[in-house]
């Protein structure tokens, strides 16, 4: 097993991921009280918990916003995508819903619920933000070979015209295969990727 082990960490929830990623404890972290969809109060009850952020590009928002009978929970950095479930839904893990605000486009189901979602999204956030990471632009189908070696798509991970996969001490998010953003916690992880990119 390695130092990490991001994918049995991802096998067991957001929250496993978490503390593995950032090195934080968030087992006595509670959830925040409120009728919102359970996935959503735990989330910032482990932030609450932590001084380290979560969400380095786009906004998970603490004060949710009702719009077509949605309630927007998480928003692309420039708002040009919004991802929110049902307002009236009583399911404490809600469907996530997606729409590209400009154009007020429908709601689309994304086909997994708020707890996979926020899964998907702490990968995300953690490959953006991280310290240490190899920014691939335009990747040829090469580098894709590359750069998933040793990799698996996590579960459900098509959003956002994204996929992210996941190591056992790497994250890699390839977005429309324009970027892909190879990061681990471990420089000697990207330097030994890197140098097979040479």
């Amino acid at each position: 097993m390695s130092r990490l082990d991001l994918k049995a960490c991802l096998e067991r929830g957001t929250r496993h991921f978490l503390e593995a990623w950032y090195g934080v404890d968030l087992l006595g972290a509670d959830a925040r009280w409120g009728s919102q969809p359970k996935p959503l109060r735990e989330w910032w009850g482990w932030q609450e918990a932590s001084d380290v952020a979560f969400i380095h590009q786009n906004h998970l928002l603490s004060e949710l916003r009702s719009r077509d009978q949605f309630t927007v929970f998480y928003v692309e950095n420039q708002a040009v995508v919004q991802w929110a479930y049902e307002t009236a839904s009583d399911d404490p893990d809600p469907e996530v819903f997606e729409r590209t605000n400009a154009d007020q486009s429908a709601w689309e189901p994304l086909g997994m619920p708020m707890s996979q979602f926020l899964l998907l999204i702490a990968c995300f956030e953690a490959a953006i933000g991280a310290e240490h990471a190899l920014w691939v632009n335009d990747p040829t189908a090469e580098h894709v070979d590359l750069l998933t070696d040793g990799l698996a798509l996590a579960d459900g991970a098509a959003f956002w015209e994204m996929q992210v996969y996941v190591g056992d001490e790497a994250v890699l998010t390839l977005h429309s295969n324009t970027v892909a953003i190879y990061s681990s916690p471990d420089p000697s992880v990207i330097e030994g990727k890197r140098d097979s990119l040479s």
